[in-house]
């Protein structure tokens, strides 16, 4: 049975703890240090279709990915200028002009390796998903997240990438078999 004296004392105890500040939180584990987040790089060689997705915390990095996937190295023949220079051997080269590497945004959050989709949408050249060449700028379409070089559309894909170009083949195989166009 609950007396009085055990009613004011459990209402006195509640009473003051709702007037007392806050207990500071104290973190027994220390903060880690924060790194640098990724970030897109495209690297490659202009005109060649060896471009890369790269996600790095600098341009100077995102080279040296390339180049180690890539496997040219400074101080081999591979790089003729590294060589002549007599840069230490087995190092990513990050010094030919004629790669280019530059932020691309876009893919910051891309969560996955750029697709051919992805390339084509960017507007760069691609593989196609279907016949696997290499296809020039924008040439294609997307098609349920596949790319497909003009070579390779079908009827059906021209209704999702193009429905007036559709619309008017639909009525051209309509002319040729019945004579005659359709309303549309």
């Amino acid at each position: 049975m609950t007396t009085r004296r055990d009613f004011l004392t459990g209402a006195a105890a509640v009473a003051s703890v709702a007037v007392l500040p806050p207990a500071p939180v104290v973190s027994a584990i220390p903060a880690a240090p924060v790194a640098e987040p990724l970030v897109a790089f495209m690297v490659g060689t202009p005109g060649k279709h060896d471009g890369a997705h790269i996600m790095a915390r600098s341009l100077k990095e995102a080279f040296q990915i390339w180049g180690e996937e890539r496997g040219t190295m400074c101080g081999t023949d591979e790089c003729e200028r590294c060589y002549e220079r007599g840069d230490e051997p087995n190092k990513p080269c990050t010094c030919d002009p004629n790669y280019y590497a530059k932020r691309f945004p876009k893919w910051d959050n891309l969560g996955h390796e750029a697709t051919p989709a992805d390339w084509l949408t960017a507007g760069f050249g691609y593989i196609c998903d279907r016949c696997g060449n290499e296809d020039g700028f924008g040439d294609g379409h997307v098609i349920n997240g596949d790319a497909v070089c003009v070579d390779c559309m079908e009827l059906a894909d021209w209704k999702i990438a193009d429905p007036d170009y559709y619309a008017e083949q639909i009525d051209e195989l309509l002319t040729e078999e019945y004579g005659e166009a359709t309303e549309t």
